[in-house]
């Protein structure tokens, strides 16, 4: 596995759980415990966790950020009726521009 899908992974366990263990990670990325220290020791240089002894915790003031995955299913009765609205505004001939992130699919709902 490449040292950036790593850290990626590790951020991500961090940001998840608050705090990783050396021996954990170590063993679920399938590296060795001097890898994934030296994996650590660069992330805390970036600003990105704090080492502890053993492992490594969030930096204080950063909280939670959930994932898209996450993301997309808080306020789903909200969008949905804002999506309903926002549909039958639409005539026959007007275009719809939306962001990347809301997807055709999603419209479907609506029709």
């Amino acid at each position: 596995m490449l040292a950036i899908e790593r850290r990626r992974l590790i951020a991500e366990s961090v940001r998840s759980r608050g705090v990783v263990s050396v021996a954990e990670m170590a063993e679920a990325l399938g590296t060795t415990e001097i890898t994934l220290r030296r994996d650590l020791r660069v992330m805390a240089k970036e600003g990105l966790l704090v080492r502890t002894h053993g492992g490594a915790v969030q930096p204080m003031g950063l909280g939670h950020e959930p994932s898209y995955h996450e993301k997309s299913g808080q306020a789903a009765g909200e969008k949905a009726a804002i999506a309903r609205l926002a549909f039958s505004m639409v005539r026959p001939g007007d275009s719809i521009l939306s962001a990347r992130e809301l997807r055709p699919w999603r419209w479907r709902a609506c029709w």
